[in-house]
């Protein structure tokens, strides 16, 4: 049998590598006898990736590159008329068995082979199924490239992820298509099973925690070993807090967000705020460091800490750090203010005490599924009042969120150890009535 993961995007976004990492090992527990594969956007660094399991890159990947040097007017066109020749390869190959696959010497070839030869796919965990316009051609081919398997006729598991919003009466019947069409498919919070039957799923979505709450980590003396070459304090200060930030404007330029100057001058006023604290000390991290420039989180943290006096007790964490130690150092923190989503989840995992600046609707639905809905603000409302306040509230709760997430995870961690029996059931099903 081969099972092929698709969508991932790139292993110098932590939490990207984390639901790689995690949903290659449930579908080998599903599977165990398969060859697995996966498809895609960035692979570099290479050395980051799995080395025990083969990546191509993926549909998107290749229609940028396939575009990239084509005058502007004739882009739409090209990618209108490669959709089309996707759809309709996979159609045939549905209807007929027949693979119609480009000249051995193109890209395309070895991508299309892993679609046609693969017998199960799975489309991996995340937050990537969402349009912020009516007409998003980013969105489509997202959609495109997890929807094609199903056009062949072959059984698509979605991962635990968040679905929405989308924009578009168009883009929601897709996204309910493809939903509905999965052999089964598991939302990560309650939120998105919800707007998922607003639009049109009439078939059972399951709810599912984010695979990267199974995350593993590194020692805790790897952990120290590697934060004393940053930070070596005579001894470790009554409070250390640690601050996740991203551009999210840059990174989702679709999205009208136009919020970034306020928001970043929130997280300066919180940071002076909290310096003010006696015995303490701030740790800022770069959850992400690419694939592109608006994706690094570098690029914001060096502008805030420009921005601050020299006297500040904050270090700044910018080298690239994969998810085992990032959910170790974050597991040794007293509290963190996350905008990555992806770090809240490491740090509660470890029962870190966490406050969310939220973007999209997952950030929201992960915390309120954790029962953590308090702790958390939408970032096109964050100003310095509201992010200063909401830490003093998180610094208050510290012991009884701690006490939660103790109680919480474990539960959360036993429902994904059952994921790939219930992964193996479904797809036998099909397949049983497939034949």
């Amino acid at each position: 049998m081969k099972v092929l993961l698709l969508n991932a995007h790139s292993p110098q976004n932590a939490g990207d590598l984390a639901l790689l990492e995690q949903s290659l090992a449930h579908l080998r527990a599903a599977f165990p006898h398969a060859d697995l594969s996966y498809v895609i956007n960035q692979p570099d660094p290479p050395q980051w990736l799995p080395a025990d399991v083969p990546y191509i890159l993926s549909i998107h990947e290749h229609k940028t590159n396939l575009i990239k040097d084509a005058p502007k007017p004739r882009r739409k066109w090209l990618m209108l008329g490669l959709a089309i020749w996707l759809v309709g390869i996979s159609l045939i190959y549905r209807w007929t068995g027949i693979k119609l696959k480009p000249a051995k010497t193109s890209d395309w070839r070895e991508l299309l082979e892993h679609y046609f030869e693969a017998d199960v796919t799975a489309a991996i965990g995340g937050g990537y199924l969402y349009a912020t316009k009516a007409f998003d051609l980013n969105y489509i081919w997202v959609w495109l490239g997890v929807a094609l398997p199903v056009l062949m006729g072959k059984p698509l598991v979605m991962l635990p992820q968040s679905f929405g919003p989308v924009t578009g009466k168009i883009n929601q019947l897709l996204l309910a298509w493809l939903v509905n069409r999965s052999v089964q498919a598991y939302a990560r919070e309650e939120r998105s099973q919800h707007y998922l039957y607003s639009i049109g799923v009439n078939q059972s979505v399951q709810v599912v925690p984010d695979v990267a709450f199974n995350c593993p980590t590194v020692e805790p003396a790897q952990a120290e070993h590697y934060l004393a070459r940053w930070w070596q304090p005579a001894k470790r200060p009554a409070l250390v807090v640690g601050i996740t930030a991203m551009d999210f404007g840059i990174q989702h330029p679709g999205s009208g967000f136009s919020h970034g100057q306020r928001y970043e001058q929130a997280l300066l006023d919180l940071i002076q705020h909290i310096g003010q604290c006696d015995d303490v000390h701030i740790l800022l991290f770069a959850q992400c460091v690419g694939a592109s420039e608006a994706e690094d989180d570098r690029v914001v943290a060096r502008r805030l800490i420009a921005q601050l006096p020299a006297t500040t007790p904050i270090t700044f964490i910018d080298d690239r750090l994969q998810p085992a130690m990032l959910k170790q150092l974050y597991s040794q923190i007293d509290l963190l203010i996350a905008t990555r989503l992806h770090s809240a989840i490491f740090a509660l995992s470890t029962a870190t005490p966490s406050f969310v600046i939220g973007y999209l609707h997952k950030s929201a639905g992960v915390m309120h599924m954790l029962g953590l809905a308090d702790y958390q603000i939408p970032i096109e409302s964050i100003d310095s009042s509201n992010i200063i306040s909401a830490f003093e509230q998180t610094l208050a709760a510290r012991g009884s969120i701690k006490t939660m997430m103790r109680s919480s995870i474990p539960a959360l961690q036993s429902q994904l150890e059952r994921l790939p029996k219930q992964i193996r059931a479904a797809v036998g099903d099909w397949l049983r009535g497939a034949k």
